[in-house]
């Protein structure tokens, strides 16, 4: 049997199952099905999509419908512009607001210079334990040793620089954010869809769309959401808050899928701006 006539009947007989759903809510469930799992781990990425596109496609002659989805499959991104001038996490302190004191290396102390481990010679038997009659010394008790009165004989004292080995950091204030000027934040998807009319409003770079197009993209029965984003970027500062965007179409032959290992779906061709 050829992998068409394989997917086409796998599709027939588990088609019921999975009627009224979209696309992505099929892949949500088959990729952590165990049901399903011993033809997946044979198929390629490319081979699940297009199953599941089977199964939730309107046609009833699933040849049909594998061969229009495998021949018009292709791969976009949609954004809505969210805010300007966004706060971003710090790249000082990786968004810790704070950093490894460099003086005692993170740790919050430092070796005490009066003692050795908080032990200090006892300075009337000059560590011999025994005074000069070769008693035992009434000050160490024969120790020869004193506990160190400057770290309590801890042999350590708290670092005068930092907090318990943290310091503020001077770039952020201590909060782990800082402005990023002349940047959009953006919220997104990237989808999989063999559905046109999409594939055809984008020429290069960037275009304008409707919010509604944005909003019901993920719901519609041709396409499969594969990734939200969230991203900051230099790309958008033309356009305003509220904007949405066509920003990439992937063509069939360009599409890299790949799956991981519960057959969670990716392209390493979609670029993020």
């Amino acid at each position: 049997m050829s992998k068409k006539d394989i997917l086409v009947a796998f599709a027939n007989r588990n088609k019921s199952k999975f009627e009224g759903k979209t696309p992505t809510e099929v892949h949500n469930i088959v990729r952590n099905h165990l049901g399903f799992k011993q033809v997946f781990d044979l198929w390629s990425a490319e081979d699940i999509v297009i199953f599941v596109f089977l199964l939730t496609t309107p046609v009833n002659d699933l040849n049909i419908a594998y061969d229009v989805i495998s021949i018009n499959l292709y791969g976009y991104q949609m954004i809505q512009l969210t805010e300007k001038d966004p706060n971003v996490d710090c790249d000082t302190c990786e968004g810790d607001g704070y950093y490894p004191c460099d003086e005692c290396g993170g740790r919050g102390k430092e070796s005490c210079l009066e003692c050795d481990d908080g032990d200090i010679e006892c300075d009337v038997c000059d560590g011999d334990g025994r005074d000069e009659e070769g008693e035992e010394c009434d000050n160490c008790e024969g120790r020869g040793y004193d506990r160190c009165q400057e770290c309590d004989g801890r042999g350590y004292t708290d670092c005068t620089y930092c907090e318990e080995g943290d310091v503020n950091c001077n770039n952020c204030d201590g909060t782990g954010e800082v402005t990023k000027d002349g940047s959009v934040k953006y919220e997104g998807i990237q989808v999989l869809s063999y559905n046109p009319d999409v594939k055809n409003m984008i020429d290069d770079d960037f275009v304008k769309i409707s919010e509604k197009l944005y909003l019901e993209t993920p719901s519609k029965f041709y396409n499969l959401l594969l990734r939200d984003l969230e991203v900051v970027s230099e790309d958008f500062d033309d356009y305003e808050i509220d904007d949405t965007l066509l920003i990439q179409v992937v063509e069939h032959g360009a599409l890299d899928l790949r799956k991981t290992g519960n057959y969670q779906i990716y392209c390493d061709e979609f670029n993020t701006f």
